[in-house]
Protein backbone atom coordinates (compact mmCIF):
# COMPACT_ATOMS: atom_id res chain seq x y z
CA UNK A 1 0.00 0.00 0.00
CA UNK A 2 1.23 3.60 -0.61
CA UNK A 3 2.30 5.79 2.14
CA UNK A 4 0.90 8.57 0.26
CA UNK A 5 -2.99 9.48 0.31
CA UNK A 6 -4.69 12.09 -1.32
CA UNK A 7 -5.43 15.98 -0.99
CA UNK A 8 -9.50 15.34 -0.68
CA UNK A 9 -8.76 12.33 1.84
CA UNK A 10 -6.24 14.33 3.45
CA UNK A 11 -8.68 17.11 4.39
CA UNK A 12 -11.59 14.56 5.46
CA UNK A 13 -8.75 13.31 7.78
CA UNK A 14 -7.53 16.12 9.37
CA UNK A 15 -11.42 18.05 9.71
CA UNK A 16 -12.21 14.74 11.92
CA UNK A 17 -8.93 14.98 13.63
CA UNK A 18 -9.99 18.69 14.31
CA UNK A 19 -13.62 18.00 15.58
CA UNK A 20 -12.69 15.01 17.89
CA UNK A 21 -10.25 17.90 19.83
CA UNK A 22 -12.52 20.17 19.83
CA UNK A 23 -15.36 18.19 21.32
CA UNK A 24 -12.69 17.19 24.06
CA UNK A 25 -11.44 20.15 24.47
CA UNK A 26 -14.11 22.46 25.25
CA UNK A 27 -11.30 25.55 25.95
CA UNK A 28 -10.04 24.94 22.56
CA UNK A 29 -13.13 25.28 21.18
CA UNK A 30 -14.21 28.66 23.07
CA UNK A 31 -10.76 29.94 21.97
CA UNK A 32 -11.14 29.06 18.09
CA UNK A 33 -15.14 30.50 18.36
CA UNK A 34 -13.79 33.88 20.07
CA UNK A 35 -11.08 34.33 17.36
CA UNK A 36 -13.60 33.28 14.92
CA UNK A 37 -16.25 35.73 16.25
CA UNK A 38 -13.54 38.54 16.19
CA UNK A 39 -12.66 37.58 12.42
CA UNK A 40 -15.85 38.44 11.90
CA UNK A 41 -16.15 41.92 13.52
CA UNK A 42 -12.67 42.37 11.88
CA UNK A 43 -13.82 42.35 8.50
CA UNK A 44 -17.38 44.00 8.80
CA UNK A 45 -15.19 46.67 10.87
CA UNK A 46 -13.08 47.15 7.26
CA UNK A 47 -15.91 48.57 5.61
CA UNK A 48 -16.47 51.51 7.43
CA UNK A 49 -15.26 54.68 7.17
CA UNK A 50 -14.73 58.18 8.45
CA UNK A 51 -15.62 61.06 6.60
CA UNK A 52 -14.45 64.66 7.80
CA UNK A 53 -13.77 68.12 7.66
CA UNK A 54 -12.69 70.54 9.50
CA UNK A 55 -15.69 70.73 11.67
CA UNK A 56 -17.13 67.72 11.66
CA UNK A 57 -16.26 64.13 12.01
CA UNK A 58 -18.92 61.28 11.35
CA UNK A 59 -18.29 57.33 10.99
CA UNK A 60 -20.24 55.45 8.43
CA UNK A 61 -21.02 52.54 6.27
CA UNK A 62 -22.54 52.23 2.76
CA UNK A 63 -25.18 48.43 3.14
CA UNK A 64 -24.74 45.80 0.42
CA UNK A 65 -27.97 48.03 -0.67
CA UNK A 66 -26.53 51.08 -1.03
CA UNK A 67 -28.24 52.88 2.06
CA UNK A 68 -25.74 55.41 3.24
CA UNK A 69 -25.44 55.28 7.16
CA UNK A 70 -24.30 57.03 10.12
CA UNK A 71 -22.92 56.45 13.60
CA UNK A 72 -25.88 57.55 15.45
CA UNK A 73 -23.46 58.51 18.70
CA UNK A 74 -21.34 60.82 16.49
CA UNK A 75 -24.50 62.63 15.18
CA UNK A 76 -25.36 62.89 18.52
CA UNK A 77 -22.08 64.51 19.58
CA UNK A 78 -22.00 66.67 16.46
CA UNK A 79 -25.24 67.69 17.55
CA UNK A 80 -24.08 67.77 21.64
CA UNK A 81 -26.34 65.70 22.93
CA UNK A 82 -25.57 63.50 25.93
CA UNK A 83 -28.13 60.63 25.89
CA UNK A 84 -28.11 58.72 22.72
CA UNK A 85 -30.26 56.13 24.02
CA UNK A 86 -33.56 58.86 24.05
CA UNK A 87 -32.62 59.43 20.84
CA UNK A 88 -32.70 55.46 19.61
CA UNK A 89 -35.97 54.88 21.57
CA UNK A 90 -37.01 58.00 19.56
CA UNK A 91 -36.38 56.50 16.24
CA UNK A 92 -37.45 52.90 17.35
CA UNK A 93 -41.26 54.82 17.93
CA UNK A 94 -41.25 57.02 15.41
CA UNK A 95 -40.50 54.68 12.29
CA UNK A 96 -42.47 51.82 14.05
CA UNK A 97 -39.08 49.38 14.16
CA UNK A 98 -38.07 46.76 17.27
CA UNK A 99 -34.25 47.81 16.24
CA UNK A 100 -31.74 49.65 14.33
CA UNK A 101 -28.42 48.51 12.38
CA UNK A 102 -25.33 47.86 14.20
CA UNK A 103 -21.55 47.90 13.16
CA UNK A 104 -18.08 47.71 14.44
CA UNK A 105 -15.85 50.28 15.03
CA UNK A 106 -12.31 50.05 16.45
CA UNK A 107 -11.84 52.49 19.58
CA UNK A 108 -8.96 52.10 19.88
CA UNK A 109 -9.21 50.28 22.96
CA UNK A 110 -10.58 47.27 21.03
CA UNK A 111 -13.11 46.74 18.26
CA UNK A 112 -16.98 47.73 19.62
CA UNK A 113 -20.48 47.47 18.14
CA UNK A 114 -22.12 50.95 17.50
CA UNK A 115 -25.87 51.92 15.90
CA UNK A 116 -26.04 53.26 12.54
CA UNK A 117 -28.93 55.19 11.39
CA UNK A 118 -29.75 55.73 7.59
CA UNK A 119 -31.00 59.14 5.75
CA UNK A 120 -34.64 59.06 7.05
CA UNK A 121 -33.66 58.59 10.16
CA UNK A 122 -30.84 61.04 10.25
CA UNK A 123 -32.83 63.60 9.06
CA UNK A 124 -35.47 63.33 11.55
CA UNK A 125 -32.67 63.61 14.17
CA UNK A 126 -31.73 66.90 12.55
CA UNK A 127 -34.91 68.18 12.48
CA UNK A 128 -35.68 67.69 15.41
CA UNK A 129 -32.48 68.77 17.37
CA UNK A 130 -32.43 72.63 18.80
CA UNK A 131 -28.64 72.26 18.10
CA UNK A 132 -27.19 75.59 16.09
CA UNK A 133 -24.93 72.82 14.52
CA UNK A 134 -28.27 70.41 12.92
CA UNK A 135 -28.37 72.63 10.13
CA UNK A 136 -24.26 73.43 8.83
CA UNK A 137 -24.17 69.69 9.44
CA UNK A 138 -27.44 68.81 7.44
CA UNK A 139 -26.30 71.09 4.56
CA UNK A 140 -22.61 69.30 4.54
CA UNK A 141 -24.44 65.80 4.18
CA UNK A 142 -26.41 66.73 1.64
CA UNK A 143 -23.84 69.02 -0.58
CA UNK A 144 -20.78 66.71 -0.36
CA UNK A 145 -20.66 63.75 1.40
CA UNK A 146 -24.05 62.25 0.41
CA UNK A 147 -23.11 62.97 -3.84
CA UNK A 148 -19.63 61.84 -3.09
CA UNK A 149 -20.71 58.13 -1.75
CA UNK A 150 -23.06 57.91 -4.70
CA UNK A 151 -20.78 58.59 -7.27
CA UNK A 152 -17.46 56.92 -5.89
CA UNK A 153 -18.20 54.99 -2.68
CA UNK A 154 -16.23 56.91 -0.38
CA UNK A 155 -16.07 60.78 0.44
CA UNK A 156 -13.56 62.92 -0.80
CA UNK A 157 -12.51 66.60 -1.01
CA UNK A 158 -14.04 68.15 -4.42
CA UNK A 159 -12.05 69.29 -6.69
CA UNK A 160 -12.30 71.49 -9.87
CA UNK A 161 -12.69 69.39 -13.09
CA UNK A 162 -9.97 69.38 -15.20
CA UNK A 163 -10.17 68.71 -19.23
CA UNK A 164 -7.89 65.68 -20.79
CA UNK A 165 -4.41 66.20 -21.66
CA UNK A 166 -4.23 63.76 -24.90
CA UNK A 167 -6.38 61.52 -26.66
CA UNK A 168 -5.64 58.80 -25.01
CA UNK A 169 -7.21 60.36 -21.78
CA UNK A 170 -10.10 61.48 -23.45
CA UNK A 171 -10.84 58.30 -24.91
CA UNK A 172 -10.16 56.86 -20.77
CA UNK A 173 -13.22 59.07 -19.16
CA UNK A 174 -15.03 58.70 -22.63
CA UNK A 175 -15.00 54.51 -21.57
CA UNK A 176 -15.97 55.44 -17.79
CA UNK A 177 -18.92 57.68 -18.80
CA UNK A 178 -20.31 54.69 -20.99
CA UNK A 179 -19.40 52.32 -18.19
CA UNK A 180 -21.16 54.78 -15.53
CA UNK A 181 -24.51 55.03 -17.69
CA UNK A 182 -24.72 51.45 -17.80
CA UNK A 183 -24.42 50.91 -13.95
CA UNK A 184 -26.94 53.72 -14.07
CA UNK A 185 -29.33 52.43 -16.09
CA UNK A 186 -29.33 48.77 -14.54
CA UNK A 187 -29.42 50.37 -11.20
CA UNK A 188 -32.70 52.62 -12.66
CA UNK A 189 -34.18 48.91 -14.32
CA UNK A 190 -33.89 47.70 -10.66
CA UNK A 191 -35.09 50.41 -8.97
CA UNK A 192 -38.68 50.07 -11.26
CA UNK A 193 -38.14 46.33 -10.49
CA UNK A 194 -39.06 47.03 -6.95
CA UNK A 195 -41.53 49.90 -7.62
CA UNK A 196 -43.14 47.02 -9.51
CA UNK A 197 -42.94 45.04 -7.12
CA UNK A 198 -44.44 47.88 -4.07
CA UNK A 199 -46.94 48.66 -6.47
CA UNK A 200 -48.56 44.68 -6.62
CA UNK A 201 -48.32 44.61 -2.76
CA UNK A 202 -50.41 47.97 -2.70
CA UNK A 203 -52.78 47.04 -4.94
CA UNK A 204 -53.34 44.15 -2.87
CA UNK A 205 -54.26 46.88 -0.35
CA UNK A 206 -51.30 45.31 2.34
CA UNK A 207 -52.66 42.31 2.47
CA UNK A 208 -50.41 39.01 2.42
CA UNK A 209 -51.48 35.61 1.11
CA UNK A 210 -50.07 32.37 3.91
CA UNK A 211 -47.05 31.80 1.94
CA UNK A 212 -46.03 35.86 1.78
CA UNK A 213 -47.17 35.90 5.67
CA UNK A 214 -45.18 33.00 6.60
CA UNK A 215 -42.12 34.06 4.83
CA UNK A 216 -42.34 37.75 5.72
CA UNK A 217 -42.35 36.53 9.63
CA UNK A 218 -39.73 33.57 8.29
CA UNK A 219 -41.90 30.59 10.07
CA UNK A 220 -42.14 26.92 8.91
CA UNK A 221 -45.63 26.56 6.61
CA UNK A 222 -46.41 23.66 8.49
CA UNK A 223 -45.71 24.68 12.02
CA UNK A 224 -46.95 27.95 10.90
CA UNK A 225 -50.13 26.71 10.07
CA UNK A 226 -50.86 25.01 12.60
CA UNK A 227 -50.19 27.60 15.35
CA UNK A 228 -52.37 29.54 13.76
CA UNK A 229 -55.19 26.93 13.73
CA UNK A 230 -54.17 26.51 17.33
CA UNK A 231 -55.00 30.41 18.18
CA UNK A 232 -58.12 29.83 16.28
CA UNK A 233 -57.51 32.00 13.59
CA UNK A 234 -57.90 29.62 10.60
CA UNK A 235 -59.28 26.84 9.68
CA UNK A 236 -60.38 24.41 6.98
CA UNK A 237 -63.07 24.58 4.95
CA UNK A 238 -63.71 22.35 1.74
CA UNK A 239 -59.75 21.59 1.66
CA UNK A 240 -59.14 25.55 1.63
CA UNK A 241 -57.71 27.60 4.39
CA UNK A 242 -60.17 30.07 6.31
CA UNK A 243 -60.38 32.84 8.30
CA UNK A 244 -62.41 32.16 11.50
CA UNK A 245 -64.74 34.82 13.01
CA UNK A 246 -63.06 35.86 15.95
CA UNK A 247 -59.44 36.68 13.10
CA UNK A 248 -61.98 38.74 10.97
CA UNK A 249 -63.50 40.52 14.03
CA UNK A 250 -59.98 41.29 15.24
CA UNK A 251 -58.72 42.70 11.75
CA UNK A 252 -56.12 39.84 11.28
CA UNK A 253 -57.66 38.48 8.35
CA UNK A 254 -60.30 38.78 5.71
CA UNK A 255 -61.97 36.84 3.00
CA UNK A 256 -61.82 37.61 -0.86
CA UNK A 257 -62.77 35.89 -3.86
CA UNK A 258 -60.47 36.13 -6.93
CA UNK A 259 -61.36 35.23 -10.25
CA UNK A 260 -59.64 32.22 -11.34
CA UNK A 261 -60.55 31.77 -15.31
CA UNK A 262 -64.34 31.45 -15.31
CA UNK A 263 -64.92 30.68 -12.05
CA UNK A 264 -64.25 32.91 -8.81
CA UNK A 265 -62.26 31.28 -5.87
CA UNK A 266 -62.29 32.19 -1.86
CA UNK A 267 -58.91 33.68 -0.75
CA UNK A 268 -57.72 33.94 2.19
CA UNK A 269 -55.39 37.39 3.40
CA UNK A 270 -53.44 38.42 6.48
CA UNK A 271 -53.40 42.22 7.41
CA UNK A 272 -50.55 44.60 8.17
CA UNK A 273 -52.16 43.99 11.97
CA UNK A 274 -51.92 40.68 12.11
CA UNK A 275 -48.22 40.52 10.77
CA UNK A 276 -47.61 43.44 13.42
CA UNK A 277 -49.23 41.39 16.19
CA UNK A 278 -47.60 38.68 15.22
CA UNK A 279 -43.92 39.58 15.65
CA UNK A 280 -44.99 41.63 19.07
CA UNK A 281 -46.35 38.48 20.74
CA UNK A 282 -45.90 35.32 18.62
CA UNK A 283 -48.74 33.16 19.67
CA UNK A 284 -49.31 33.76 23.50
CA UNK A 285 -51.38 36.59 23.57
CA UNK A 286 -53.22 35.43 20.26
CA UNK A 287 -54.21 31.97 21.66
CA UNK A 288 -55.84 33.77 24.68
CA UNK A 289 -57.68 36.56 22.92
Amino acid sequence: MSCFIGVKEWEVRLKAELAARLRNDKNLYRLILKEYKNHQRKEKQMKLQVFENENYAVRTNVSEKGEVLFCLADVCKILEIQNATDVKNAILKEFELAKLNLGSFDTGYGIKDFTLINEPQLYFVLNSSRSSKARPFRMWVNNEVLPSIRKSGAYEVQSKPTLPQDYEQALEELLYKVKENKMLALKNQSLENENNALNAIFDKEGLHTFREVAKILKENERDFKNKLIKCELIYYLNSRLTATAKAIKKGFCVQKEIEVGVFLRPQLYFTPKFIAAWQKHKSKELVNA
